[in-house]
């Protein structure tokens, strides 16, 4: 037979569980989801800036929640490529793991310094730095 005490007493165990259960930021998975419109590169071994004005080309990614990110250049799907996120999903940045590589690098760290800001940087000196803003 349950008394009153024990109810209360497993009601209380069970909010304290799910009060303690996680952060209320957004994960890292959920921060990267959805299509990201490129802003600009910099880096490479000549320093160089691009963005879409002085390229004259535009670039997308999406990242599925399938383990999949899609590039598009121009509005057109150039390639699909496999993703895992892996490290702290609570530290400031999170590397993203690519199956086959994309840009030629296996991985990049991802950071969000904004809400609606994604950085990506190849894991090379003479790499680039690419940031995105989330798409409408």
């Amino acid at each position: 037979m349950r008394t009153p005490f024990r109810t209360l007493a497993a009601a209380v165990a069970v909010v304290a569980t799910l009060a303690c259960g996680g952060s209320t930021a957004p994960s890292d998975f959920a921060r990267i989801l959805g299509r990201w419109d490129w802003v600009e590169s910099s880096g490479g071994i000549a320093g160089v800036t691009l963005t879409p004005a002085s390229t004259g080309h535009e670039m997308s990614l999406q990242f599925l929640p399938v383990g999949q990110v899609r590039l598009f250049e121009d509005g057109s799907l150039v390639r699909t490529v496999g993703y895992e996120l892996l490290g702290d999903a609570q530290g400031d940045s999170v590397e993203v793991a690519y199956v086959p590589a994309l840009w030629g690098f296996d991985s990049q760290t991802a950071t969000f310094p904004g809400g609606d800001e994604l950085v990506l940087t190849d894991p090379c000196c003479d790499g680039f730095t690419y940031r995105w803003t989330r798409a409408p």
